[in-house]
């Protein structure tokens, strides 16, 4: 497989494409992500998913969502005014890609175990956004029904699915998932299963 261009040195055109992707967490619109932003996004998912305020599951997201925050706030936010810009976010996930790869052999996708907590929290997170039921698993209207609310078609969101779960025949567990996206955001190969991990057919 491969993985994305001048490893060490310049990522992939399709990785700094999806660093400002991630910028989506900008919910407010006003240019940087702040910690505004990861409480809006904690409780739209929650609401998303029906967990009841002060509930177990609310009070895990809420958790999860503020040790994110703090740490892409130490990466990120080079000048420390408490929000990250579309650079900073950018330069952090380069960073974490030049970290990642200089540490596995060429042609080695990350897995779990190379993640650093903070993305692994993230990783989780998106994870238990789609899993609705908790039962460890993504179906296809689990899948089809939240990326639906990301300006994806229902049609698109069906073929996605089908693409990245290979017609139905791949269980979409966590470590299936974390796979899926570390294709996502490192591969440069335009036939990798996690390009579609977004509800995008096309690069």
């Amino acid at each position: 497989m491969e993985v994305g261009a001048g490893r060490g040195s310049q990522v992939s055109v399709k990785t700094v494409t999806n660093a400002r992707y991630c910028c989506a967490t900008d919910l407010d619109g006003d240019g940087y992500v702040t910690s505004e932003d990861f409480r809006v996004a904690k409780e739209y998912i929650c609401k998303l998913n029906g967990w009841p305020a002060d509930g177990e599951r609310e009070e895990t997201a809420d958790a999860v969502f503020k040790s994110i925050w703090e740490s892409l706030e130490k990466l990120g936010d080079r000048d420390n005014d408490g929000r990250i810009t579309s650079d900073e976010w950018l330069q952090m996930w380069e960073n974490l890609y030049r970290r990642m790869f200089d540490k596995l052999p060429n042609g080695t996708m990350p897995s779990i175990e190379d993640l650093p907590l903070w993305c692994y929290r993230y990783m989780l997170h998106r994870f238990h956004m789609f899993d609705r039921t908790g039962d460890g698993t993504i179906d296809k209207e689990e899948y089809e029904y939240v990326i639906s609310h990301f300006n994806v078609s229902a049609a698109t969101a069906h073929k996605a699915f089908v693409l990245f779960s290979e017609n139905h025949q791949r269980t979409i567990d966590f470590p299936t998932f974390c796979h899926l996206c570390a294709e996502y955001y490192f591969s440069s190969d335009p036939a990798a299963l996690g390009n579609f991990i977004v509800g995008k057919l096309d690069w």
